[in-house]
């Protein structure tokens, strides 16, 4: 009787938690009480409706949720394209995923992940790995940033600054908040004013900001010069430690001219656009390459995109001269950028190489 009792109450307890399924939200609303009410970590993907790797990653998150239960974590996904006022979310393009923990933002990645990368980045905002006492550090002297990179046992991050530098502190924030997503033993931020403290101007790489990272004192051969989106610095100092950053790119598909206007609008990288024709052999021999370069380039760097111009007659103005027709537009504008015809893939990642390098002039 007494073992009969003890299983009983084994499987009440059990039965008491469900699986942590992902959980849509409509609105901001809903996202911001769902934040205020969690009393475990949360994970929250922001997306848009018209993105492919979004929808990957929703699946891959779907599938990854019911390995855990309520007790431990919460998904949620809501639309930030539909809901701008979650834009601010959004670290550079879409997905985004972000951990909130008692009302905090926490860790994040961007783009779509495999499920092995998800179950990872679960397991340490659960197990709180992700340390929340890394924070920046200000340096106030020459001397405590020669301390700093001497003793430390783990590398640091400083940026180089100067207190009357808009970017400098526009940057300065967007580390005070990438700080907390590392654990201290693998990395510490730092930050010191190099126009106040000139003994350390010998390291700006032509201007101010710079940010480097230094191991047992000595500085990595990579920088950064100027203010830089949140995804740009993780990228940085996630090679400086050693974590593999996959590429999550993919061809975004337009099913109507009200898509392509509403991602045209809203897009803050260039946007390349496959205008096409569904019955067209070399378009459909383009959008092959194109699915096979766009995993080859970041999402914050470029969106490829493809749309049949035939269906949707109005995009038949931006054809010139034949199916398909490669135009880019940046920031809701058309640029000089374009080819017509189906090209080999050497030819597309030189044109995208391209984009990105005029982009960034």
């Amino acid at each position: 009787m007494s073992r009969f009792l003890i299983l009983l109450a084994v499987l009440c307890i059990a039965s008491s938690f469900t699986a942590a399924d992902l959980k849509e939200l409509a609105n901001a609303q809903e996202f911001e009480k769902a934040i205020a009410d969690a009393k475990v970590p949360v994970v929250v993907q922001f997306s848009a409706y018209w993105c492919n790797p979004c929808k990957k990653l929703k699946k891959t998150i779907s599938d990854v949720s019911t390995e855990y239960t309520d007790d431990q974590i919460l998904f949620y996904y809501v639309d930030a394209y539909v809901n701008s006022e979650l834009k601010k979310y959004i670290d550079g393009g879409y997905p985004t995923t972000r951990s909130f923990t008692q009302k905090k933002m926490g860790a994040s990645f961007v783009g779509s992940k495999s499920a092995k990368y998800v179950k990872s980045f679960v397991s340490k905002v659960i197990s709180k790995r992700v340390a929340e006492d890394n924070k920046l550090i200000e340096l106030a002297s020459t001397q405590e940033f020669n301390d700093m990179i001497s003793k430390s046992e783990s590398p640091v991050f400083v940026q180089f600054s100067a207190h009357w530098c808009n970017p400098c502190q526009r940057l300065k924030e967007k580390v005070k908040n990438i700080a907390p997503q590392y654990n201290a033993t693998e990395i510490k931020f730092c930050y010191v004013d190099a126009y106040e403290n000139p003994e350390l101007k010998s390291y700006l790489e032509g201007g101010y900001p710079t940010s480097k990272i230094f191991t047992k004192g000595k500085a990595n051969g990579e920088f950064l010069v100027g203010d830089k989106s949140e995804a740009q610095v993780k990228k940085f100092v996630d090679n400086a430690i050693g974590v593999k950053v996959s590429a999550a790119n993919a061809v975004i598909e337009f099913k109507n001219t009200q898509e392509f206007e509403l991602a045209l609008k809203s897009s803050d990288v260039p946007m390349m656009v496959q205008f096409s024709a569904h019955w067209c052999s070399p378009c459909k021999r383009l959008r092959k390459t194109l699915d096979e370069v766009a995993p080859l380039y970041s999402e914050d760097k470029i969106q490829i995109c493809y749309v049949d111009a035939y269906v949707n007659t109005e995009l038949r103005k931006y054809l010139d001269g034949g199916y398909p027709t490669v135009k880019v537009f940046f920031k809701g504008k058309l640029t000089k950028s374009s080819f017509v015809g189906d090209k080999t893939k050497k030819f597309v990642n030189k044109f995208v190489s391209g984009i990105i390098k005029d982009e960034q002039k």
